[in-house]
């Protein structure tokens, strides 16, 4: 997996690699990250399969809006695929 982390703009402030896998442990990948609150942040999959638990501070309100950051495409197919290119090309 790669955590990204952004600034208030959307410009990525840093990139993490995390999660178990053949050769994680040669590269030197932790298995998990903590993120701390107010951070603007997305995670990408970089193995078929994956899987991501994610535990925040309860408790679990299902009528809260869910807070997207302003810079964020709109939640459209088209506009989230291009983006998504965009982040996974930051990683080459």
């Amino acid at each position: 997996m790669a955590l990204i982390v952004f600034n208030n703009h959307g410009v990525i402030d840093g990139i993490r690699l995390f999660g178990i896998g053949s050769s994680s442990g040669s590269l030197n990948i932790v298995a998990g990250v903590e993120i701390p609150p107010d951070t603007w942040h997305t995670v990408l999959s970089l193995a078929s399969g994956s899987i991501l638990l994610e535990i925040k501070a309860g408790p679990f309100n299902p009528d809260m809006p869910k807070f997207l950051a302003p810079w964020a495409p709109e939640e459209d197919p088209n506009e989230g695929i291009d983006y998504l290119k965009q982040l996974m090309e930051k990683l080459n």
